[in-house]
């Protein structure tokens, strides 16, 4: 096994990796968000409201919001990270890395 160099990044498959890690951060953090805000200590804020639970209408949001958004923010620093990369590695050498035959 000998090292191996990176020399370059392909920009769209790190920012797809970096949108999918963002999509799923989102989404724990979404559910989280949603039952702390039903069960957890903001469940008193929307104590005297019984048809509709705006903390409840809230925490269903979190959930379909946050994983766009993060996903979004990820696909952006993934691009962002390769380019950076790319730039760097072309000037100063890329990452060695070792790799099994």
């Amino acid at each position: 096994m000998r090292l191996r160099e990176v020399k370059q990044i392909d920009l769209f498959s790190c920012g797809k990796v970096g949108g999918a890690i963002g999509a799923m951060a989102g989404l724990i953090g979404g559910v989280i968000f949603a039952v702390m805000t039903h069960w957890g200590p903001f469940a008193d804020l929307s104590e005297g409201f019984r048809e509709t639970d705006p903390m409840l209408m809230i925490g269903f949001g979190v959930i379909i919001a946050a994983p766009i958004v993060y996903g979004l923010g990820g696909f952006i620093n993934g691009l962002l990270f390769a380019g950076i990369y790319n730039i760097v590695a072309s000037l100063v050498g890329g990452v060695k890395i070792r790799l099994s035959d």
